[in-house]
């Protein structure tokens, strides 16, 4: 709950903190944004979040807490950038815990949508699988949390050498080569 919380899950749902809970809970997004549009090149006037609420209908057991009936079971937040009066660069997120919300969003599954519009436009999906020796050793779903911490550390790890080899002061995404996965592939 400690991750959950800040942004709103469990609250009541017409608590006026919810909007910048949401906000200040996944401030990480609005970096992301600017990251985007740096790579793009593009100067943004304003980069802001726009959130929404669904609701339990019932008590929701979690592992360690439960959320009330009444109070906030779903989150979406989208971490918008917006130049010249038009978002150029929309990144969101929409959490959901259980099968009891109001409204009843539904997901076309887990992992991240990825649209970039333009000539051509492009869709993909992009999910997580855990590898075979994972999952026949897996005794727990807590098991698999260490996935989320892999995923977490790979870019930066892949990142050293570029980062070593820069000039020195702050880089980005946007100043480096693109990390590359050296080592990860066992040979001989």
């Amino acid at each position: 709950p400690e991750t959950e919380r800040p942004v709103g899950f469990d609250m009541a749902i017409d608590d006026p903190a919810l909007q910048p809970m949401a906000a200040q809970g996944t401030a990480v997004f609005a970096e992301a944004v600017q990251l985007v549009a740096d790579a793009l090149g593009i100067e943004l006037d304003e980069i802001t979040c726009v959130s929404e609420y669904a609701q339990t209908t019932e008590d929701l057991p979690m592992a360690s807490w439960t959320i009330k009936a009444g109070h906030v079971a779903g989150v979406f937040a989208s971490w918008q950038g917006i130049s010249n009066g038009k978002t150029v660069i929309d990144i969101n997120v929409r959490w959901k815990k259980g099968q009891t919300l109001e409204p009843d969003w539904k997901l076309d599954g887990d992992g991240w949508k990825i649209t970039i519009d333009g000539r051509p436009t492009v869709n993909m999906t992009v999910g997580f699988l855990p590898p075979q020796d994972m999952i026949e050793s897996a005794k727990t779903l807590e098991d698999f949390f260490v996935l989320g911490h892999i995923m977490t550390a790979l870019p930066p790890i892949h990142a050293i050498a570029a980062v070593v080899a820069a000039a020195p002061g702050i880089a980005t995404y946007a100043d480096l080569p693109l990390p590359l996965p050296r080592g990860v592939v066992p040979t001989g």
